[in-house]
């Protein structure tokens, strides 16, 4: 799971950019700033409907998820299956 976020996170930072200047022909350097921090800024928003508009236990009950998966892996000694 870690080797996937971190994999993901590479190919936003730094090949992203590279995309948009070949595949989409854009040439200047803001614009191709620009498209390039559109996914962060739509998951910002989404992220901030999201916390509005759930109950108020959602948000906590998701968190204790994934620290109890994540404790359960780090329990476990080796590759989770």
């Amino acid at each position: 799971m870690l080797f996937g976020q971190i994999l993901a996170l590479y190919g936003v930072g730094l090949w992203l950019p590279q995309l948009i200047r070949n595949s989409l022909g854009v040439r200047g350097v803001m614009s191709v700033a620009v498209l390039t921090a559109l996914p962060y800024t739509l998951a910002t928003v989404a992220m901030v409907l999201w916390g509005q508009g759930e109950p108020t236990g959602a948000v906590p009950a998701a968190c204790t998820g994934r620290s109890d998966g994540d404790r359960r892996a780090g329990a476990g000694g080796g590759a989770v299956p």
